[in-house]
């Protein structure tokens, strides 16, 4: 008997291999999915997750194969290499120069011009040892273990850079010794010259006078970006040699102002040029030379040579006080002691930088004891906050009397009318 195998529709065959196929082809489909939404989700939470903690992430996700976690973990072993160098490079780096001081926020620090106190002479002082071997090796250990991929985790890159970094040192020291003997070569070539061609002018000054000129000097030799005025040593000797002239011009003109030429010229004339040579002295801040050469040369007392040399109307506040302040003929009292004693607390409370003895000249002008008042600010020198050169003032023997020259340089100039 035979049996005839009735043919299957050909559409009905393909319909059933397609959903075969389908269904064996969803599943993986669904799977990758999920790998890829895992791996998505893993990228962006890998930064917040410590190594641990990524590889248990990593072991959850769906689909995922050893050799995929195998994968991962060495490009993330080259990623941190990676992130290890840029972030070395890209940190800033330290100044092989300690910080400059601001002058301007330093009390009482010296500001004498030198072209040898900068960063050369600090170095210079400080010399340069070469570190030993073991603190080679230590400094090494410290910067590998700070960051070895810096040194692509190899210990012995990490020495020979600990070894280059202490010959560069040693080099740079050099160099700033170098640079130290130079500058010091320049400003004493400064000094020389402007020395040297002072004494072919003759010039005959106070060595402080002296010292502030030879200073600027040197401060005008240093470049402009360092507050210089790029002046050859040259060009600074000319310009403050001229400068250390005028001066000593100035110096010999105060011994001309009361000899006796004095009878010769008008007392306008002899006013003016005590006015001229005052505003000279007083534009170098240079008066208490000023009057200590009227002393000295004059003969003056040094009330009078005060009263010339730093005269009360340059202190606005201090001369208003002092206006005020009546004869002491038209006091209740009349009494020189008693009323310089009221009055000595309101003159301290204005006499600024003002002259304590020309302001004991101008007392004594009005009647008063200007022994009296030399002596409640030498008590009160701390309160009233005198300056060095206002105690040097109070310190000198005084008379209070007046000399002969004092008598004779008043008469002839009509100082004492003004």
């Amino acid at each position: 008997m035979s049996y005839q195998v009735k043919q299957g529709d050909l559409f009905g065959r393909i319909g059933t291999g397609f959903g075969q196929g389908l269904s064996d082809q969803l599943p993986k489909e669904m799977e990758r999915g999920r790998l890829a939404s895992g791996l998505q989700q893993f990228e962006q939470d890998s930064a917040k997750l410590s190594p641990i903690q990524q590889l248990a992430r990593l072991s959850a996700i769906p689909g995922i194969t050893p050799q995929m976690i195998q994968s991962f973990g060495e490009l993330g072993r080259q990623q941190s290499k990676s992130n290890a160098l840029t972030n070395f490079k890209n940190q800033p780096v330290a100044s092989p120069f300690p910080k400059q001081v601001d002058e301007k926020n330093v009390g009482n620090q010296s500001k004498i011009p030198s072209l040898t106190q900068e960063e050369s002479f600090k170095k210079a002082q400080e010399g340069y040892i070469p570190p030993t071997q073991e603190q080679l090796y230590k400094e090494a250990g410290d910067a590998y273990n700070q960051n070895p991929g810096l040194f692509e985790n190899n210990p012995s890159k990490a020495i020979q850079w600990a070894e280059d970094k202490a010959l560069r040192e040693e080099k740079i020291n050099e160099a700033y010794l170098r640079k130290h003997e130079n500058l010091t070569r320049i400003q004493d070539n400064v000094v020389n010259r402007l020395k040297d061609h002072s004494e072919r002018l003759g010039v005959k000054i106070p060595s402080n006078v002296y010292s502030k000129i030879e200073d600027k000097a040197i401060q005008a030799t240093k470049p402009k970006d360092q507050d210089g005025d790029g002046l050859t040593e040259q060009q600074a000797m000319k310009v403050y040699g001229e400068k250390l002239d005028k001066i000593s011009r100035d110096y010999n003109s105060i011994k001309d102002v009361g000899n006796w030429g004095i009878t010769s010229r008008p007392a306008s004339e002899t006013l003016r040029n005590l006015k001229s040579l005052q505003k000279k002295f007083a534009e170098r801040e240079d008066t208490e030379n000023f009057a200590d050469s009227l002393i000295a040369q004059n003969k003056l007392s040094p009330v009078f040579a005060y009263s010339i040399a730093e005269p009360v109307y340059q202190n606005p506040k201090l001369n208003s006080q002092l206006s005020k302040i009546p004869p002491i003929y038209k006091t209740k009292s009349e009494d020189p002691n008693y009323e310089t004693l009221l009055i000595a607390p309101k003159i301290g409370a204005s006499l600024g930088e003002g002259s304590p003895l020309a302001v004991a000249y101008e007392l004594k002008k009005k009647g008063y004891d200007p022994s009296v008042w030399l002596d409640y600010a030498d008590k009160n020198r701390k309160n009233l906050k005198l300056s060095g050169a206002q105690i040097r003032q109070i310190d000198k023997p005084n008379n209070l009397t007046g000399t002969l020259n004092d008598w004779w340089l008043s008469s002839w100039s009509g100082i004492e009318e003004e």
